[in-house]
């Protein structure tokens, strides 16, 4: 659920959003582990693209307000 809240709780001007986001970007490996050794590959795919999301999220934001 928080995953799926993500780009809402992203967009907020809040200290916290950032402590979020790196919570995430700590416990979505491991969620993709699980989803790796069970085979269901689309979930891991869509988190791969989550977390690339998460890690870029910075330089993305500074982009967009320029």
């Amino acid at each position: 659920m928080l995953i799926d809240e993500m780009p809402e709780i992203l967009s907020m001007d809040y200290p916290i959003v950032d402590d979020i986001r790196e919570a995430l970007i700590k416990i979505i490996p491991q969620i993709m582990l699980v989803f790796r050794m069970n085979n269901y590959w689309q979930g891991f795919t869509d988190l791969e693209h989550e977390l690339n999301l998460l890690k870029n999220f910075d330089a993305l934001a500074k982009r967009n307000l320029k």
